[in-house]
């Protein structure tokens, strides 16, 4: 395998998944565009804290199998084990069940009671438990780990297509009908249900197709014995990826605490230009990590090494377009997302837009980290430089207001990303060393 190969394997698929991404955002900015102007900064900004605070408890609540879906499971299609895959599809699906329970029990309670001191209006309060729902939007790794298997990355990126159109379709309603906060509580609901059960009807699609729909049911008997260190695996995979998005996640929340919903509503307008980077580099993460496991089972870890940097900077140089258009029409961007009452975010977009360009050394780099076997390097790595940073955000905004966020971003962003890297270094050469070490 040449490094020129397994670069543009990263790149093809994540080509594929891009094109649903950038539909998306396109229909995303015009469902941005209906809210921001309906309900003005400081109803849309608890619209956000209100879903942020979902997303943030569907991502503790669930256990993602997808990295342990994706190792094994290849290992056993490569074997032609239709049983094997099976059986871990089937532990793997009844694992995230129970996170899917829970995040829904947890969003309900833990809204009702704490919503107001989180930021919440009364209205949203009461909507607490029917929104609870909105937490399955994040119990869907495994099916999304199945299609990766086949490489139905069409279907994928079909799928990110489908929340945003259901949050316009509803976002059109609620403004047309005067529903208020209320009506995009429910639109924002409907496109998580969506978002959640289409996913799952696509994988079992595919599923029928390749195995057939009756062998879903039964035994997971001995999945642990044939898939080496499984669990041990699942929960290093797990706790980086939950600990690693557990800091962006909880970003909003410490600033609707801190200063209230108008300063999240200016945050997340200023964010939402960052998509065009941050989603890629999540997808980057996913497909890397692919490629990745395949050259460590060769050894090759300077073809790794290679691999990687290569890959980060040709993302990096892609993004450079995106920097100079926030730098130089930054206010107008604010203005068309949002109206005038959001101009205040132009100069934030530009300090988190340089954040997510450092970041997109990130998750191909933990992705790295994971396929060598050290999960906890990267979980490590997440936690001391994200969240045990988390606490300088309050500091910097009582210090300079809504740029604070920038600055706080960028400190995180740096510090994590250059951790990683020497993480990876120093676990390159440990396996390089202990290769000679063993060579006959």
């Amino acid at each position: 395998m040449s490094q020129t190969t397994a670069v543009q394997r990263i790149y093809s698929k994540l080509g594929r998944l891009l094109t649903g991404k950038v539909a998306a955002g396109i229909i995303g900015i015009i469902h941005l565009g209906i809210s921001t102007r309906t309900l003005g900064p400081d109803k849309f900004g608890v619209l956000i804290l209100v879903s942020g605070f979902t997303t943030m408890i569907g991502g503790i609540a669930e256990f993602p199998s997808w990295h342990a879906i994706l190792r094994y499971g290849s290992d056993a299609l490569a074997n032609n084990n239709q049983d094997r895959l099976l059986r871990l599809l089937r532990f793997t699906t009844f694992i995230e069940a129970i996170g899917g329970v829970i995040a829904v029990l947890s969003v309900g309670l833990l809204g009702t009671f704490l919503g107001k001191s989180l930021g919440w209006s009364q209205d949203a309060i009461n909507f607490a438990i029917p929104f609870g729902f909105a937490a399955l939007a994040s119990i869907r790794s495994v099916p999304t780990a199945y299609l990766q298997l086949y490489d139905r990355y069409d279907l994928i990126a079909f799928h990110a297509t489908l929340q945003p159109i259901v949050r316009t379709i509803g976002a059109v309603l609620a403004a047309t009908t005067g529903a208020g906060l209320r009506g995009f509580l429910w639109a924002w609901l409907a496109a998580a249900l969506v978002e959640w059960s289409s996913m799952w009807l696509m994988a079992l699609f595919e599923l029928h197709k390749h195995i057939g729909i009756k062998r879903i049911w039964g035994p997971t008997r001995g999945v642990l014995k044939e898939n080496e260190r499984l669990f041990a695996f699942m929960l290093g995979a797990n706790a980086d990826t939950t600990f690693g998005d557990l800091a962006d996640r909880l970003v909003p929340q410490v600033i609707g605490w801190w200063s209230g919903s108008t300063t999240v509503a200016l945050f997340n307008l200023a964010q939402r230009a960052t998509v065009f980077i941050a989603q890629p580099a999540e997808l980057f993460g996913r497909t890397a990590y692919a490629e990745f496991a395949q050259i460590v089972t060769t050894g090759d870890t300077p073809l790794l090494k290679r691999t990687l940097f290569r890959a980060i900077g040709i993302a990096i140089g892609a993004s450079i377009p995106l920097v100079l258009l926030a730098a130089f029409i930054g206010k107008p961007i604010a203005s068309l997302l949002g109206g005038h009452k959001f101009n205040a975010a132009a100069p934030l977009m530009l300090w988190l837009i340089l954040a997510q360009v450092i970041l997109l050394i990130v998750p191909p780099t933990s992705a790295a980290l994971v396929a060598l076997g050290s999960p906890g390097l990267s979980l490590s790595a997440n936690i001391s430089c994200r969240l045990l940073l988390l606490p300088l955000l309050p500091l910097c905004l009582t210090w300079i207001g809504l740029q604070g966020i920038g600055l706080y971003s960028i400190t995180a962003a740096t510090t994590t990303a250059l951790a990683l890297v020497l993480l990876l270094f120093w676990k390159i050469k440990s396996v390089s060393h202990t290769a000679v070490l063993v060579d006959p």
